[in-house]
C-alpha cells in the first residue's frame, strides 16, 4: 500500500500523540508511507529510522497547539493537494482528528482517495464544545472509510458525533525493541524508591497533586524520591514551588530529556505515578507513558479518568485513583511501595500485557489488516 499520513504532531516534537504517530509509521514501515509534517528548528537535520517512510514538511503550524493563523491551514491544504496528486496514495491517514481530519476530508473528496481518520481523546474533547469545530468533526468522522480511537472513552466520543460504531476500532501500540526491549527489574536495594512521572506539566496531569501527597508519603518512606520528566506550562510553577517549600526537596525535575536517558529513569524508579484529572473541560484519552513504564515492568498509580482504564488495570496493573485526592494518590504509592510482592506481581502482568496486545509486532498485524480492507473495498468501488 501507498500511504500519506497528515499530522501536525510529529518528531522531533516530544508528546504522546508525536510518539503514537512515529509508532504508527513505523508499524506501516514494510509499505511506502508518505508524512507530511510541519517544518521546525528541531527538525531540520531530523531523519527518520525507516528507509520506507519519507517525511515532506512544510512551513505551516509552527506554533500549534498554541496558535496558528488560517494562512497556515490553506498552506497545509495546499501542501498535501499537491502531495496527493504527486504520490497518488491508495488511502489518506490522519493522525489527528482536528486539522489533519479536515484537511484530508478536503483533499480525499477532489482525488477520489479513502482516507482513516485518528482520535486521541483531546482533540474531540475541545471540538465537542465549539460549535464550528464540533460540525466540521462530524462531517469528518461521518465520511471516513475507517476511524481508529485509542481507547473506549474516545470511541465513545465518536459515536457522540454519530460516527457509526461499525467503522471504529481501537488501535494503540508501542514499541519494545525502541526501548532496548526492557524485562521487569527492581531497582538497588540500596537505592532510595523512585516515584516517577512522565509527561506535560500541566494542570491536568497532576504533578502538582504529587507534590501534596509527597509529604503523606514521607511519613511512612522518608527516603523515598519524586522524580518529573517533561516540560510545560507549569512547569515554572512547579519549580518555584520545589524551591520554596523545604518538604518538597526530594522532588527532581528533569525537564525533556533524550531517549536513552528516559530509559534508564524508567528503569531506575519503583512506581510510575501520573494522577491525570479533568481540567478545562479535557481528560486524558489513554495515556502511553502508562505502556512505556509497563514495558519496564513498572506498576502505575493512576487517574480514574477518561480512557484510562484502558491503559491501567486496577487491581492487576496499577491502581486507580480519585485524581484530585491526595491522600488517595499518597495511600495508593504507599501501598506499592510497602509491599514488594504486589509491587512485582502488577509489574510483571503489565509487562505480559503490553506485549501480548499492544507491542507493535501484534498491533501491527491488526492495522494493516483493518487498512487493507479499506483499500481493497476501495479499489472495488473505484476501480
Amino acid at each position: 500500500m501507498r500511504i500519506i499520513v497528515l499530522t501536525i504532531d510529529f518528531p522531533p516534537l516530544g508528546g504522546g500523540i508525536s510518539r503514537w504517530t512515529w509508532t504508527l509509521c513505523r508499524a506501516l514501515a514494510r509499505h511506502d508511507v508518505r508524512v507530511l509534517a510541519p517544518d521546525s528548528e528541531a527538525a531540520r537535520g531530523a531523519g527518520v529510522q525507516a528507509p520506507s517512510i519519507r517525511v515532506h514538511r512544510g512551513p505551516f503550524f509552527r506554533k500549534v497547539p498554541a496558535s496558528w493563523k488560517p494562512g497556515d491551514l490553506f498552506r497545509y491544504l495546499l501542501h498535501a493537494h499537491r502531495l496527493i496528486r504527486e504520490e497518488r496514495p491508495d488511502l489518506v491517514l490522519a493522525a489527528q482528528a482536528g486539522i489533519p481530519a479536515f484537511v484530508a476530508w478536503a483533499v480525499t473528496c477532489v482525488h477520489r482517495v479513502p482516507f482513516v481518520v485518528v482520535g486521541h481523546g483531546e482533540e474531540l474533547e475541545r471540538a465537542v464544545r465549539s460549535g464550528i469545530r464540533r460540525r466540521v468533526l462530524r462531517m469528518t468522522s461521518r465520511s471516513a472509510t475507517l476511524v481508529l480511537a485509542n481507547s473506549t472513552s474516545t470511541a465513545e466520543l465518536f459515536a457522540s458525533l454519530g460516527c457509526p460504531r461499525e467503522r471504529m476500532r481501537r488501535w494503540v501500540s508501542v514499541d519494545p525493541a525502541s526501548w532496548g526491549d526492557p524485562v521487569p527489574t527492581d531497582p538497588p536495594a540500596s537505592a532510595p524508591p523512585v516515584v516517577l512521572s512522565v509527561g506535560r506539566i500541566d494542570p491536568r496531569k497532576g504533578q502538582d497533586r504529587m507534590l501534596q501527597a509527597l509529604p503523606l508519603i514521607h511519613e511512612q518512606f522518608p527516603s523515598c524520591e519524586y522524580w518529573i520528566v517533561g516540560s510545560g506550562p507549569s512547569e515554572d510553577l512547579i519549580r518555584k514551588r520545589i524551591r520554596e517549600d523545604p518538604a518538597l526537596s526530594a522532588v527532581r525535575v528533569f525537564g525533556r530529556v533524550s531517549d536513552a536517558a528516559l530509559r534508564e529513569i524508567y528503569a531506575r524508579c519503583s512506581v510510575f505515578a501520573l494522577p491525570s484529572r479533568e481540567a478545562r473541560g479535557e481528560r486524558e484519552g489513554f495515556g502511553l507513558v502508562f505502556l512505556e513504564a509497563a514495558l519496564f515492568g513498572k506498576p502505575v498509580v493512576a487517574g480514574r479518568v477518561g480512557g484510562v482504564s484502558d491503559a491501567v488495570l486496577h487491581g492487576r496493573t496499577g491502581l486507580l485513583v480519585d485524581p484530585k485526592d491526595p491522600a488517595e494518590i499518597a495511600r495508593a504509592i504507599m501501598r506499592l511501595l510497602g509491599d514488594e510482592s504486589l509491587r512485582r506481581r502488577m509489574g510483571l502482568r503489565a509487562w505480559e500485557r503490553v506485549h501480548r496486545r499492544f507491542a507493535l509486532p501484534v498491533a501491527s498485524a491488526r492495522l494493516e489488516t483493518w487498512l487493507q480492507s479499506v483499500v481493497d473495498r476501495s479499489r472495488g468501488t473505484i476501480g
